[in-house]
């Protein structure tokens, strides 16, 4: 009888401290920033535009070295690690190999068959829609841009217009 009596008891204190038992849930809102100490870095070119002329046959065609290119400077400020950072050209390329930029000007005096090479330091072409290390030294941080002949296009002179975007990326 004890031992009912007992188990009755633990019976009901069990009973009882879960019939007490309440659910009381709560919402936890977290508010926080996080922030990086990153470097501002500027970048800025010499030129906004580039005016380019000359005689469809000294062109060079598309994948050669440039020839007579006109150069646009660029400057990076001193607080960039220009191991940490890289160039990004954009633009609308007109050829298969991606380093001529697209002639836009589709009017009946626009040219056909040619469009802007842009160029590295060393002369040889840039692939446009690329991402490109940035030149240890200031003399070699410029890009260079020539008219060039598209491979396999019939040419017909007339006006070009082209653009070229330039980002400085973090790598």
């Amino acid at each position: 009888m004890k031992k009912t009596l007992m188990a009755l008891t633990f019976m009901s204190f069990a009973m009882a401290g879960t019939a007490q038992a309440e659910d009381h849930s709560a919402t936890v809102n977290i508010h926080a920033s996080l922030t990086n100490n990153i470097v501002k870095c500027q970048f800025d070119t010499a030129d906004t535009t580039v005016n380019l002329k000359g005689d469809i046959g000294d062109f060079p065609i598309e994948g050669e070295n440039a020839r007579t290119p006109t150069k646009i400077a660029y400057h990076i400020s001193d607080t960039c690690d220009i191991n940490t950072f890289a160039l990004q050209l954009r633009g609308i390329h007109g050829s298969s190999g991606g380093t001529i930029l697209f002639n836009s000007d589709e009017s009946e005096v626009g040219a056909r068959g040619i469009g802007v090479g842009v160029y590295d330091s060393d002369l040889s072409p840039m692939q446009v829609n690329s991402v490109i290390a940035i030149p240890p030294t200031i003399s070699g941080r410029y890009i260079n841009f020539e008219l060039a002949r598209l491979k396999g296009q019939l040419l017909k002179p007339g006006y070009i217009s082209s653009a070229l975007t330039i980002d400085i990326v973090h790598l």
